[in-house]
């Protein structure tokens, strides 16, 4: 994969390359695409205190083994890059509850690496994003 150069911040984009080849090897080729959103996309993104949002769109919905093995993998994330504890969220979505998200109420999982846990929500707007890598939906 080429290196991810999607924002101004090479740090950042260095993050991102490096979580992007974490989740693919959690997850195999169950990646579809990933989306920043937030401060970064926005464009007030502060350098040491902002947090990076991110939206993982998925060809399936994940299973509860999957889920652990993302729970692990994040806690591991944070712990090698002790800076960023509580500072990434990763929204992991199936493509078809993309598809379907002014009506979707079923279960999507978000991770916060400091609690890591999965919650229930009604999505109902399309959301501001910027492509990290994959196409949009």
């Amino acid at each position: 994969m080429d290196k991810i150069k999607v924002t101004q911040y090479p740090a950042i984009n260095q993050l991102l390359d490096l979580l992007v080849s974490r989740i693919n090897a959690t997850l195999g080729d169950k990646l579809a695409g990933l989306y920043l959103e937030g401060s970064l996309v926005a464009g007030d993104f502060e350098p040491g205190i902002s947090d990076i949002d991110l939206l993982a769109a998925l060809t399936s919905d994940i299973d509860a083994k999957e889920l652990e093995a993302l729970e692990v993998m994040h806690a591991e994330f944070v712990a090698e890059f002790k800076e960023w504890y509580d500072r990434i969220e990763v929204c992991y979505i199936s493509v078809q509850a993309l598809k379907n998200a002014r009506t979707f109420t079923g279960p999507f999982v978000n991770i916060i690496p400091s609690t890591g846990r999965d919650s229930t929500f009604v999505i109902l707007n399309a959301v501001k994003n910027l492509r990290v890598v994959g196409e949009y939906p």
